[in-house]
C-alpha cells in the first residue's frame, strides 16, 4: 500500500471544511520567520517545535491590528471588568482580563471554579515554573521521565537537584517510581496533560499524587499549558473531557498550577501566562515579587485574553482536525511500517512514536535515535526521543498540528527513505 493510498482510507466526511490547520499551502509556511520554519534548511520539512500551522483566530488578529492601529502597545494598564461576549466582533477595549478570562475559560471548558484573587500572570509558563521553584525553595526537584526537555533545564538554573522517575510504558504515571524519586525530594513537577506522550493523569492517580507529595512533604507545581488541546474523539469515548484539573482534587490546596493561551491557540511569540494557586496557596504566591506580573506584554495579554474569550469554535475545530491526523498516522504507519508504534493519545498535538525496530533501507533497524536517520534520508525534522531522558530512546516526537498536505508529505518521505535501495 502507497501513502496515497493509505490516505484515502482515512478521508473522514467529517473533516473541517475551513479547519485553521489548512488554510496555508506549504508554500506559503515556508515564508514564515518563526523558529519552527527557519532552524532548518528550506528542503527540511519541520514536524518538532511546539508550533502550529495554522490560521489565527479572527478575532485574536483583529485585537492584535486595532491596537497596533492605535498605537496601543504601551504598558498594561485597566482592563474592563465585564466579560465580552463570544458572539460579537472583539473590541479590545471591553475584552476582560487574562486572570477573569481564564476563570470563564476554566469553569465552561472543565467545570473548574478558581478564585480570581488566587492568579497571578507570569512571563510564560517556564519562567513561571521558575519562580515557583524558588518561591517554595524547593532544593531537589522530582520529575517524570521522558518529558518536555527544559523542566531540566530550568531547574537547573534554578538551583535545584532533579531526581527522575521513570514513567510506565504506557505513559502513565509509575507510582513505585514516584514514590522513591518522593524520598529524595521536596518539589514535583507533573506535567498534565504530558508532554511528549499526550496521556493524561485520571482523577485517581492525582489524586494518588496529592496523597504521596502530603505524606513526603513535597511541593507540587503543575505546566497543565496543553489542558485545552484534548482528543474529541478520546473524549466520546471516556464519556467526557480527558483533562483533569490538578486544583480539582483533593489534597492540592497548597499546588500551583501554570496556564497560557500560548499552545491552544498559537501564541507562543506573544509570551504571557497565569500562576493559578489552590486556596492555601496565598502565602507561596506572595513571596513572588510584584513585579514579575508586570513583565507580560501588552499585546500579548490582549491577544491571551481573546483567544480564551472568543476562540472557542476556532479550538474545537483545531482538536478534532489533530484527531484526523492522528487517525491518518496511525493507519498510514500499521499498514507501511507496522514495526512503529505510536503512544495512544489523549492530548496535545504530538505523537510519540517508537521507531527502534523500523528496518532501514540496508534491512538494519533504525535503533536508539531514529530522528537523524529521519533528518538525513527523509529530510524530515522531529524531536529526537532521547532528548526528553530516560525511556525515551528509540522514540521521536512528531507535531501532528499541521496540514494535510505536509502530514502527506512527511509520510511520503518516510516511506521513500525507507525503502530506497
Amino acid at each position: 500500500m502507497t501513502v496515497s493510498e493509505a490516505s484515502q482510507r482515512t478521508v473522514s466526511s467529517t473533516q473541517p471544511s475551513a479547519s485553521p490547520l489548512d488554510a496555508y499551502s506549504l508554500e506559503q509556511l515556508r515564508k514564515r520567520t518563526s523558529l519552527k520554519w527557519t532552524r532548518y534548511e528550506p528542503h527540511i520539512l519541520p514536524m518538532w517545535v511546539a508550533e502550529m500551522d495554522c490560521a489565527p483566530v479572527p478575532q485574536v488578529a483583529n485585537v492584535v491590528q486595532q491596537m497596533v492601529n492605535l498605537g496601543d502597545v504601551g504598558y498594561p494598564g485597566k482592563t474592563q471588568l465585564q466579560r465580552a461576549s463570544a458572539h460579537t466582533e472583539a473590541d479590545y477595549t471591553q475584552l476582560p482580563s487574562y486572570e477573569q478570562a481564564y476563570v470563564t475559560f476554566a469553569k465552561e471548558r472543565w467545570n473548574l471554579t478558581v478564585d480570581e484573587s488566587n492568579i497571578r500572570i507570569m512571563p510564560d509558563v517556564m519562567q513561571g515554573i521558575a519562580h515557583a521553584i524558588q518561591a517554595l525553595g524547593i532544593r531537589a526537584l522530582a520529575i517524570t521521565t521522558p518529558v518536555y526537555p527544559y523542566f531540566r533545564t530550568y531547574a537547573r538554573n534554578a538551583g535545584c537537584a532533579l531526581v527522575e522517575a521513570n514513567m510506565t510504558n504506557t505513559g502513565a504515571l509509575d507510582f513505585e517510581e514516584l514514590e522513591r524519586a518522593f524520598q529524595q525530594a521536596d518539589g514535583f513537577l507533573l506535567c498534565n496533560p504530558h508532554n511528549p506522550s499526550g496521556v493524561v493523569p485520571t482523577t485517581d492517580e492525582l489524586t494518588r499524587v496529592f496523597q504521596l507529595a502530603h505524606h513526603y512533604n513535597v511541593h507540587v507545581i503543575v505546566d497543565e499549558i496543553h489542558a485545552p488541546l484534548t482528543s474529541p474523539q478520546a473524549a466520546r469515548a471516556a464519556g467526557t473531557d480527558p483533562f483533569v484539573p490538578a486544583l480539582s482534587v483533593p489534597g492540592s490546596e497548597r499546588a500551583l498550577v501554570l496556564f497560557s493561551a500560548a499552545k491552544a491557540f498559537n501564541l507562543a511569540g506573544l509570551k504571557a501566562a497565569l500562576m493559578i494557586g489552590g486556596p492555601d496557596a496565598h502565602p507561596i504566591m506572595d513571596v513572588i515579587p510584584a513585579e514579575v506580573s508586570q513583565s507580560a506584554g501588552t499585546v500579548a495579554l490582549a491577544a491571551h485574553t481573546a483567544a480564551l474569550t472568543y476562540g472557542g469554535q476556532w479550538l474545537d475545530t483545531v482538536r478534532h482536525t489533530i484527531d484526523l491526523r492522528r487517525n491518518h498516522l496511525h493507519t498510514t504507519l500499521q499498514h507501511l511500517l507496522p514495526e512503529a508504534t505510536v503512544t495512544p493519545a489523549q492530548a496535545t498535538y504530538f505523537a510519540w512514536i517508537h521507531m527502534a525496530d523500523v528496518q532501514g533501507p540496508q534491512g538494519i533497524p533504525l535503533g536508539s535515535n531514529p530522528a537523524e536517520f529521519l533528518l538525513h534520508n527523509a529530510h524530515i525534522a522531529v524531536n529526537p526521543g532521547h532528548t526528553f531522558g530516560a525511556g525515551g530512546e528509540g522514540y521521536v516526537r512528531m507535531n501532528l498540528a499541521t496540514s494535510a498536505e505536509v502530514l502527506d508529505t512527511a509520510l511520503q518521505r518516510i516511506h521513500d527513505a525507507l525503502t530506497k535501495k
